[in-house]
């Protein structure tokens, strides 16, 4: 099972709870925006089993089919990184009753990424940057971090920006089956935001307790912060990244100019 980004996801959010219920919870997340203590929180908070259902690449990840028919049987939440593609459009929308299209601003997202496969090269696992599209060559691995974070921004980043761009414009012609959510607005009212995703799958009343328990360096929370990217990089990387990102869907996101 190839889940290059989420093997440690495998050891936190598989536990042995009862399936309290039917709920079918599935959230495809922009990569580097809270997932795993999104799905952490959502399986316990509404008792369901983890089930993975896409092969795991960054940012292009592909929805499993024996995986969907599972998980239309209820009492699972799921969480990927799969792109809007024809492919995992059929899956979903015959599988999927309804899902949550999670989102961050792609210079955040692409800065935390930078980090990410720093720890997986620090870890001795390079091979787990094979799954990444692009993938990162060996002189990538030569370049100091200013230098790895350029080829991020040159070569990541607009995949996802067009992951971002395709999804809203599906979920705009969708909008009884997506839901828009915002790793800013998960980062401002963590329990609004909690209730407002288990609303829409018809969770009711749950009882929240203090969330701070789901987030962890374990879950992939490095430091959490909305827009590190403004600290970190150069003017240079702010115009280049900038001029990757439409000003129709800055605007529509409202993401900062720098």
């Amino acid at each position: 099972m190839l889940r290059p980004v989420r093997h440690s996801l495998q050891k936190h959010s598989e536990t042995n709870s009862p399936r309290k219920n039917h709920a079918k919870i599935f959230v495809n997340t922009i990569p580097k925006s809270g997932s795993v203590f999104i799905l952490t929180a959502l399986q316990e908070l509404a008792g369901c089993e983890h089930l993975v259902l896409g092969t795991g690449y960054v940012p292009n990840d592909s929805l499993l089919l024996d995986q969907a028919r599972k998980f239309s049987e209820g009492g699972f939440a799921a969480q990927q990184h799969a792109d809007c593609r024809p492919n995992n459009l059929a899956i979903l929308e015959k599988f999927v009753p309804k899902w949550v299209v999670h989102l961050r601003d792609p210079r955040s997202v692409t800065l935390s990424w930078t980090h990410h496969l720093d720890k997986f090269v620090a870890l001795n696992q390079r091979s787990m940057l094979d799954y990444v599209a692009p993938i990162p060559g060996e002189d990538y691995l030569a370049l100091d971090f200013s230098g790895r974070l350029d080829w991020q921004i040159t070569h990541f980043l607009p995949h996802i920006v067009h992951w971002t761009a395709s999804w809203l414009e599906y979920a705009d012609r969708n909008a009884d089956r997506v839901l828009v959510s915002t790793y800013e607005e998960m980062i401002d009212d963590q329990a609004a935001f909690f209730r407002r995703l288990l609303s829409f799958f018809d969770i009711s009343n749950p009882e929240l307790g203090d969330l701070s328990r789901f987030r962890s360096e374990a879950h992939h929370f490095r430091k959490g912060e909305v827009a590190e990217w403004r600290s970190v990089f150069t003017e240079e990387q702010k115009a280049h990244s900038l001029a990757a990102i439409p000003e129709t869907l800055r605007r529509r996101m409202a993401w900062p100019v720098d």
